[in-house]
């Protein structure tokens, strides 16, 4: 919710101010929303602000230029994604995560094991019940397969290292 009211004129300025087709713009745009939950959330907070203040100011050309900024930022996060892949977790990259629940100060040796091998993106573009829930997803599929079960399977790509899938 803090994001959303600091930056709650972010994406009409960069409509209004800014190149939107500029990879820069866009790029710098990303860093800032981080996530495309936020980016969701974000446009659609814009469309609605700007709706309520004077309907008349949404103009076609507008709305236009908003979906445009939204489609282009959504699409860097998702390429961007595989480009760097996380090595030995960060102590910053884990510290974001942790600061965000405290209650996960606990878990910070399983995660940061869990972590290595991801994108790096992939903090910023799971929630963080997301990353909680694929890391029990982890520990109950290491539990299994350490008490032999066979019904649990891994999926390893051999381009990917430390992702997997698995079903049971």
């Amino acid at each position: 919710m803090g994001f959303l009211i600091r930056n709650h004129l972010e994406m009409s300025r960069n409509v209004q101010r800014r190149d939107i087709f500029d990879p820069e713009t866009v790029n710098a745009f990303a860093e800032r929303v981080a996530t495309v939950e936020r980016l969701k959330m974000l446009c659609l907070l814009t469309y609605v602000d700007i709706k309520s203040v004077n309907p008349e100011a949404l103009t076609a050309w507008k709305a236009e230029m908003l979906w445009q900024l939204y489609a282009a930022t959504a699409n860097h996060l998702a390429r961007s994604v595989d480009q760097q892949r996380l090595g030995p977790v960060a102590e910053s990259d884990l510290a974001d995560v942790l600061r965000a629940s405290p209650n996960l100060a606990a878990l910070a040796k399983p995660l940061a094991a869990f972590l290595d091998g991801f994108p790096r993106r992939y903090l910023k573009t799971h929630t963080l019940e997301e990353i909680t829930s694929h890391l029990g997803l982890a520990q109950r599929l290491e539990k299994r397969r350490a008490a032999g079960d066979k019904r649990a399977v891994e999926l390893r790509l051999r381009d990917r290292r430390g992702q997997w899938s698995s079903r049971s």
